[in-house]
């Protein structure tokens, strides 16, 4: 699904050499809860994302684990989505969802990442976002984010679904953005927590000039 595709793609944006003889051991732990929004009156569709970075090259990744410390439900990626940027490589998953298909619950987690010589690492976590989120729609934003910390963002793709632009605009209407990016096809407003904990993606806008 494009959007589905284009919200994965975003958030490699937002968020994020190895070499050969690096030791096996996690630097960080990103995890983030995705509140997609696909039409104004919806409650949004959710998942979270975990990625690990750790010493050595991501390209060595085997598989990971995420384990709830507060139930007994763990998830284990064996195909983990590799990625590089300035800030280091990557391993991950951007597609965990709890029981039934729910988002994961706020509490502490512990990941452990296993690379191809099956050496082993292992580190804890926690998963934060405002709970009341899950029940609003589209409508209640931003003013839903009056009490938290977040910046805003506007993020542009082509008719293909391919990102062309994403970052603050002073000028983010739907005509002022037409003009700028004649590429476009459409748009979507996202409201990023300033902690990387939970990223709000508000339904797609046509930029169509008909």
């Amino acid at each position: 699904m494009i959007f589905f595709k284009t919200v994965v793609f975003l958030l490699f944006m937002i968020f994020f050499a190895g070499c050969n003889n690096a030791v096996c051991d996690i630097s960080d732990v990103q995890a983030t809860v995705v509140f997609d929004f696909r039409a104004e009156d919806e409650k949004p569709e959710c998942r979270t994302c975990v990625f690990v970075q750790t010493q050595e090259n991501a390209w060595k990744t085997a598989e990971i684990t995420v384990f709830d410390l507060n139930s007994d439900y763990f998830w284990r990626v064996e195909n983990p989505v590799l990625l590089s940027s300035k800030a280091g490589d990557w391993a991950g998953c951007t597609n965990l969802l709890g029981e039934n298909g729910k988002v994961l619950s706020c509490g502490d987690y512990r990941i452990f990442y296993k690379n191809a010589s099956g050496e082993e690492a292992e580190a804890d976590f926690s998963i934060s976002y405002p709970i009341d989120f899950l029940a609003l729609s589209a409508a209640d934003f931003p003013k839903a984010l009056e009490r938290g910390s977040f910046s805003k963002k506007i993020a542009v793709y082509d008719e293909n679904g391919s990102l062309i632009f994403f970052a603050p605009l002073e000028n983010d209407s739907s005509s002022a953005v037409r003009e700028k990016f004649v590429d476009g096809a459409f748009m979507r407003v996202c409201y990023v927590d300033n902690l990387k904990k939970y990223a709000c993606f508000m339904p797609p806008v046509s930029l169509s000039k008909n």
